[in-house]
């Protein structure tokens, strides 16, 4: 990717170059939209009640597994409304019903895509001519580990949490692997589709309008930024400095599976090891040294995808495409 940051793409990086001459048409660009948020609403709705539908029926025949399954509340829980320890598995709910609106969007961006602008379901997702699921592995794998470390930072500096998830002793082992594997799969497609949305469908079609690099990562990271619609100001600009990031790791590796496994990577690390609704802090406002562990554990995202491409031990696990 020969690339001038201050002017103009010299070259079209290869996920960039996905897009064509139909992603140009206005009608195209706007029923595109029309139809992935449409589309992506009902898919996402049809998930999150089929997933409510299962967790119900496992309830009743299971009730010993899945304690507190059926009254697991949904979204953040104020300090007020905390009600019993609804286990593992109910938080394994919450966290799947979370993620199940969102997953519609992993569907129905490609899917509306194929059928309007003619082109392969996955080059929204990827360059190369299959999903590499090795490159969402590795950047998952090593993300972790990085992350795993500014936790441990933030742990000795602010204290470490009672009962990490995975590491409670008053679940059994069985629960804490039905957990592991519920989350990982939640929490996976749900970054998915955040990045199908932003790297993948708005980063391909701000392309096909400029080709100026800073408009593209900056559009795309304020958008990023936006849809979590967070009030902190601190948190927005770790938002913003992470879609960025993101957006450069895309352009970098020629896909969105790196990333994916670098955004998940994130998420997971919170859901397996920290309090996944936290409650006891109000404000939900992020300090300053949370902010600059954030930050510097984002920018790391960046060194383990030129890692992934360089390293040549690793390059031939992950098997990468030229971007």
């Amino acid at each position: 990717m020969q690339t001038d940051l201050w002017t103009n793409l010299s070259t079209a990086p290869a996920f960039l170059a996905q897009s064509g001459s139909r992603d140009r048409e206005p009608w195209r660009v706007l029923a595109f939209a029309a139809l992935w948020l449409g589309g992506g609403l009902v898919i996402g709705a049809l998930i999150f009640f089929t997933v409510m539908s299962f967790s119900d029926e496992l309830s009743q025949q299971f009730p010993a597994v899945v304690r507190g399954l059926r009254a697991a509340p949904l979204g953040r829980v104020p300090v007020a409304q905390v009600g019993p320890d609804i286990g593992l598995i109910g938080e394994a709910r919450r966290i799947l019903l979370l993620a199940a609106g969102p997953a519609g969007f992993a569907v129905s961006v490609p899917l509306a895509g194929f059928y309007l602008m003619h082109r392969p379901a996955r080059s929204w997702f990827s360059a190369s001519e299959h999903f590499r699921w090795k490159m969402l592995a590795a950047g998952l794998v090593l993300f972790s580990a990085v992350t795993g470390l500014a936790m441990l930072a933030d742990g000795a500096m602010h204290g470490f949490p009672r009962s990490a998830p995975l590491l409670r002793t008053d679940e059994s082992p069985a629960v804490r692997v039905v957990y592991f594997v519920l989350t990982l799969l939640a929490v996976t497609v749900a970054a998915s589709a955040e990045e199908v949305i932003t790297r993948g469908w708005m980063m391909q079609q701000t392309a096909v309008f400029t080709r100026n690099l800073a408009v593209i990562v900056c559009v795309n990271a304020l958008a990023f930024s936006l849809l979590h619609l967070d009030p902190d100001p601190r948190r927005n600009l770790a938002l913003f400095v992470s879609g960025v990031c993101l957006s450069l790791i895309a352009l970098r590796t020629g896909g969105l599976e790196f990333g994916i496994g670098v955004h998940a990577a994130n998420n997971l690390m919170l859901v397996w090891f920290s309090t996944p609704f936290r409650v006891d802090d109000l404000s939900g406002r992020m300090t300053l040294s949370e902010l600059l562990i954030q930050l510097t554990v984002t920018v790391s995202g960046l060194g383990l995808a030129e890692l992934a491409m360089r390293w040549k031990a690793l390059r031939r696990v992950v098997a990468p495409e030229p971007a």
